[in-house]
């Protein structure tokens, strides 16, 4: 039994290969007593729940919209409320719930507003960018002005 405190605390990162909750063995990854959960579309997004009073659950990424991932509280409370990708290559990104023409690529399309806090690009361009860049982005791809303020 771990010690959780109700902020996901008694969830692991685990290379668990187990189908369905352990109740009386320990699985190959060694957890006893665990439920196996999935934070994300790939294999590296498995984590393990040991029993706990409040059963805790993955959280959705402020980032949700974009990298479909979940994670422990705890991992998104260290990171603004985003996943560890997105703390490190995308930063925390304003989804404005409005379609408009994107100034990159002009097609209308959900928008979101740039952490420089002056321009709107589509999700899909953002990503591009994003994904472009050697390092994370350190500036708008439109003004260039600074995005981690």
């Amino acid at each position: 039994m771990s010690l959780c405190t109700g902020n996901g605390n008694c969830i692991y990162q685990c290379v668990c290969v187990c189908d369905s909750d352990m109740s009386h063995a320990a699985c190959t990854c060694g957890h006893r007593f665990h439920n196996k959960m999935i934070g994300g579309e790939d294999e590296c997004n498995i984590y393990c729940r040991e029993q706990c009073k409040y059963q805790c659950v993955l959280v959705e990424c402020h980032n949700f919209k974009l990298c479909k991932q979940k994670r422990p509280q705890w991992v998104l409370n260290s990171n603004k409320e985003m996943c560890i990708d997105c703390a490190i290559m995308i930063g925390k990104i304003t989804f404005l719930n409005e379609i408009d023409d994107c100034p990159i690529c002009f097609n209308h399309k959900d928008m979101i507003m740039i952490n420089c806090e002056k321009h709107k690009v589509c999700i899909d361009c953002w990503k591009e960018w994003s994904d472009k860049c050697i390092q994370p982005p350190v500036t708008c791809p439109l003004c260039r002005e600074p995005i981690w303020k």
